[in-house]
């Protein structure tokens, strides 16, 4: 399923286990008129490293899924993208206390520091 994204995105990174996970950022408004935040899983082709907090035009992707502990849990695969700003770089003193932070808490989650994960069961599916 090809998606289209008309909005840039801002991605966000988390480095485990000599591993880069990437997530973008959504925000909408709640039936309440609060803003809610939201992540969703994402991936890029081989050899492309970006830096945590970068905005991003996605120009081509598509919807896939991981499959973890028999669950689905839905992912975009950028393909072809461009790099809005390049201003957003973290400190090293910012990247080393979050690697700090990371041992102390020995983080087994790679993702945990992005907020709840919205999982899809074979049971919730209408198929």
């Amino acid at each position: 399923m090809n998606l289209t994204i008309e909005r840039p995105c801002v991605l966000f990174r988390n480095d485990y286990n000599g591993y880069s996970y990437y997530k973008i950022g959504m925000s909408k408004k709640s039936q309440t008129g609060e803003w809610i935040n939201g992540y969703i899983r994402c991936k890029f082709k081989k050899g492309v490293t970006l830096e945590n907090q970068t905005k991003i035009n996605i120009k081509s992707s598509f919807l896939s899924f991981d499959l973890i502990d028999r669950k689905s849990i839905p992912c975009i695969v950028v393909t072809e993208f461009e790099i809005i700003d390049d201003n957003n770089k973290a400190s090293e003193s910012d990247i080393s206390q979050t690697v700090d932070n990371m041992v102390k808490n020995e983080q087994s989650d790679p993702f945990i520091d992005f907020g709840e994960e919205v999982v899809i069961c074979d049971d919730m599916l209408p198929f």
